[in-house]
C-alpha cells in the first residue's frame, strides 16, 4: 500500500487521503499558470504576480512543491512597493542559516542557529516586515548538570539537577584531608570548569602528588 496524502489549501496540511494534492484554488494578487486539479507529490505549479505584485524573492513568477506537509513554500505575491530590509542582524554566538545578503524583499525570512554549547531562546526565524525584521533570538549559554564527586568531599549548598552559567560550587574536604587544587568550580558552556586544576581531597599525612 503506498502512503496517501491530499492538500486542500497550501496554509493546511496534506491529509492521509489518496495520492494526488488537490490544486490550490487562489493565489491572492495572482494566478495559477495551470489549471489542472490534481497534482502528485513532489509536483510543482507555477503561479504570476499581477502587475504591482512580486514574490517574496522579488520576482513575478514563482513555483510551490506539493510536499507531505503542504504546498512549500507558500505562493504569495506582496506589493513591489513596500519597503524592503538590509542584512539581518547577527547574534552573539549563533549563525544565520545559509548566510546573508545586503537586500531582502517584504515578506522574506531567514533563519538563525546557535553555535554549540549554546541554546536558542526565542523563534528561530525573523521575517522582513515593509523594511523592518521581527525580533532575533538570542543565543544563551548552555546550564550544567549535575555537581562532579569528589572523593572525601562534599559541596557546599543545595543540590540541584541543573546549574545555571556562571553558577559556582565550593567543595569542602571531610576530616583528615585537606583540598587541593582550587575549592570552587564554575559552570561555563554547559561544562564545570576549574580556575587551576580540579579539586581533590588528599590526606593530611599523605605525601603523594
Amino acid at each position: 500500500m503506498h502512503v496517501s496524502w491530499q492538500c486542500f489549501t497550501w496554509k493546511k496540511s496534506c491529509l492521509f487521503l489518496s495520492e494526488k494534492c488537490q490544486g490550490i484554488n487562489v493565489v491572492e494578487n495572482g494566478y495559477l499558470k495551470s489549471d489542472k486539479r490534481t497534482f502528485n507529490l513532489k509536483e510543482e505549479i507555477l503561479y504570476v504576480c499581477h502587475a504591482g505584485f512580486v514574490t517574496p524573492e522579488g520576482q513575478e513568477l514563482g513555483h510551490t512543491q506539493c510536499k507531505e506537509s503542504g504546498w512549500t513554500p507558500p505562493p504569495k505575491c506582496i506589493s513591489e512597493y513596500v519597503k524592503g530590509c538590509g542584512a539581518p542582524p547577527e547574534i552573539p554566538s549563533g549563525i544565520i542559516v545559509g548566510g546573508s545578503v545586503e537586500h531582502y524583499q517584504h515578506g522574506a525570512t531567514k533563519q538563525y542557529e546557535c553555535n554549540s554549547e549554546f541554546k536558542l531562546v526565542g523563534s528561530k526565524e525573523i521575517e522582513c516586515i515593509d523594511g523592518q525584521w521581527s525580533s532575533p533570538p538570542s543565543c544563551i549559554e548552555m546550564p550544567c548538570g549535575s555537581v562532579p564527586k569528589v572523593a572525601n568531599a562534599q559541596f557546599e549548598g543545595r543540590k540541584k539537577e541543573s546549574y545555571e552559567p556562571g553558577e559556582t560550587v565550593r567543595y569542602q574536604c571531610g576530616p583528615g584531608f585537606q583540598i587541593v587544587g582550587s575549592p570552587e568550580i564554575f559552570c561555563r558552556k554547559g561544562n564545570w570548569t576549574s580556575p587551576s586544576t580540579s579539586p581533590f581531597c588528599r590526606g593530611m599525612g599523605s605525601t603523594s602528588k
